[in-house]
């Protein structure tokens, strides 16, 4: 009897020292592993435009993350988130200045595993701002806390170069074309109205043989005619009568 309960006790001491040792070894493979790095990474862009950047997951060795949520702030005189990925995991506006995750996979978190877009404030001043993440949880797909540890990134702000502005080629004057003088239209001169000539007048008098003697013949034939016109006028009425 005494020497059943002795085994009993031996068994149990056994089972519990198997049990310890293994946890141990299990504690120290882990404290001895990599652990888990999350990362935020680094962009660039000139104020007015975007940036996008993405968390990415690189668990430790022979280790899985199953669960994590980190917290990113920024520079919000710099920065304005405006959106992440994926959608029902993050909340770009958990606070003023902070993007949060929180991330579950059964299947283990690795690589990618969500992105934020920020706008670069018109107005920011060039140079880098930085992306500062914080983990608050970590595990793994039982539940069981694991070392992750977090790296920041930046972005860089680019000095915006103006666009020169050609100078463009002047137009040439045209010379001023000289304006004609006109010519004065002549004004036309009256054409004088010709003055007759008054002919020599009949003399009536004088010294016979000095022109007097067609004068007389001219009297003399137009007394003629009157004389005949007057027997002729005499006649045309006796004949009437």
């Amino acid at each position: 009897m005494v020497r059943a309960m002795s085994r009993h006790k031996a068994w149990w001491a056994l089972a519990i020292a198997l049990v310890t040792v293994g946890a141990w070894l299990a504690t120290a493979g882990r404290a001895g592993a990599e652990p888990a790095t999350v990362a935020v990474g680094s962009g660039s862009g000139v104020p007015g435009g975007t940036v996008t950047v993405g968390i990415t997951v690189t668990p430790g060795a022979g280790e899985t993350v199953g669960a994590l949520t980190v917290d990113l702030t920024y520079d919000p005189a710099v920065l304005q988130a405006t959106g992440c990925t994926p959608a029902a995991s993050c909340n770009p506006a958990f606070g003023p200045d902070t993007v949060r995750w929180a991330l579950a996979s059964l299947s283990g978190l690795s690589g990618t595993v969500g992105t934020v877009t920020f706008q670069i404030l018109p107005g920011a001043p060039a140079g880098p701002t930085s992306l500062t993440l914080a983990i608050s949880q970590c595990t793994d797909t039982e539940g069981n806390p694991l070392t992750c540890t977090p790296q920041s990134g930046t972005v860089t702000v680019q000095e915006v170069t103006p666009t020169p502005t050609a100078t463009p080629t002047p137009t040439a004057t045209p010379t001023p074309t000289a304006t004609p003088t006109p010519t004065a239209t002549p004004t036309p001169t009256a054409t004088p109205t010709p003055t007759p000539t008054p002919g020599a007048l009949p003399r009536t008098g004088g010294e016979p043989g000095a022109g007097g003697g067609m004068n007389w013949a001219l009297v003399a034939g137009i007394a003629m005619v009157a004389s005949g016109m007057a027997v002729a006028g005499w006649r045309l009425r006796r004949g009437l009568s």
